[in-house]
């Protein structure tokens, strides 16, 4: 079980993807400039998932758990 899931809400976070932590799930807003990066995380063998921009954090949430069930922490990018 990882330490923690990443979730990024900023549209424009792309590249910073690569910083966060290998070993931890991140989920992220579709976007053009973080849907390039996510597929070359994917190629790497990261945990990355992808969600649409309309998701409701407390739905996205649920999710999130759903399929990492256990995790307690959560670290949440946002749009600066």
């Amino acid at each position: 079980m990882s330490a923690c899931v990443h979730i990024v809400s900023d549209p424009n976070f792309a590249e910073r993807l690569e910083q966060i932590a290998p070993s931890d799930p991140i989920w992220v807003i579709q976007s053009l400039a973080n849907d390039r990066v996510v597929a070359v995380l994917r190629e790497q063998g990261r945990d990355i998932s992808t969600f649409v921009p309309d998701y409701a954090l407390d739905d996205l949430l649920a999710v999130v758990r759903e399929h990492h069930p256990g995790v307690t922490r959560f670290s949440l990018y946002t749009e600066p």
